[in-house]
């Protein structure tokens, strides 16, 4: 068995991974997938799997074809035994990955939690401001910096590709919203918020993700959405906003 450095899109068997996995992935992990550098495992000249190194210490990524999966503990402890890899950003979603961590982890956090839209009709209080929402222009950049400090990374750029929406009251800008287009799976798109400090606990962070989704929807794309896993306002507000999760990212320790 030897492993080969190649692109994640000369893989045979990428898309049967993506088609494995119980659930999406937000932009958090699928950024630190993208960044990664994949191997091709092969044996007798075949292609039988790969995994994923992120800086060269972070699996994010083992998956073994049908038939070739029995092998997965061995292929694992291979693995990590010719590299440096000592930690994996593994996804519940991920049963094959899950399962093979557990069986090789010395120490497991809860790092984040991935949410999909319920699709349940959502009546927000009727005491929250009611703030417009607009797709942000360039003229606004300095304002969201300083409203959101560094919450969005390659502002300009991403203000340019209409990825970044401000909701504003009597003129103020007052939220950030963000969507982020899934480079792995077709019709998909990371959502996240914020809102400036002077107006949370007013309905604004829900309505915030109301809109970002309706952008969504009216795009044909399926809004996803993530949050560490303590940040127990973020997850009250998307869940309010009719977000639901079922997945957990987990960092293990090898």
């Amino acid at each position: 068995m030897k492993h080969e450095l190649c692109k994640y899109s000369e893989l045979e068997s990428f898309d049967a991974y993506l088609a494995s996995l119980s659930s999406p992935i937000d932009s958090f992990l699928e950024e630190h997938i993208l960044e990664s550098q994949f191997y091709r495992i092969v044996a007798e000249g075949r292609e039988i799997g790969f995994f994923a190194a992120h800086h060269g210490s972070l699996l994010t990524q083992f998956h073994l074809v049908a038939g070739e999966n029995r092998y997965g503990q061995e292929v694992l402890a291979d693995i990590l035994g010719q590299n440096q890899l000592r930690m994996a950003f593994v996804p519940t979603c991920d049963e094959f990955f899950l399962s093979h961590a557990l069986d090789k982890y010395v120490n497991l956090k809860k790092q984040a939690l991935f949410f999909i839209d319920s699709k349940q009709p959502i009546k927000l209080k009727g005491n929250s401001l009611k703030a417009a929402y607009r797709p942000a222009e360039q003229s606004d950049v300095s304002t969201i910096q300083a409203i959101s400090g560094n919450f969005v990374d390659d502002l300009v750029r991403r203000v340019s590709r209409h990825a970044i929406h401000v909701g504003h009251l009597n003129g103020e800008i007052i939220a950030i919203g963000l969507i982020i287009k899934s480079q792995l799976w077709a019709n998909q798109a990371s959502i996240g918020m914020f809102t400036h400090e002077a107006y949370r606990r007013q309905g604004i962070g829900a309505q915030t993700v109301l809109y970002l989704k309706h952008v969504c929807h009216n795009c044909d794309m399926r809004p996803l959405a993530g949050c560490r896993y303590n940040n127990t306002k973020s997850q009250m507000t998307l869940q309010a906003a009719g977000m639901a999760t079922m997945t957990r990212l987990l960092r293990f320790t090898f």
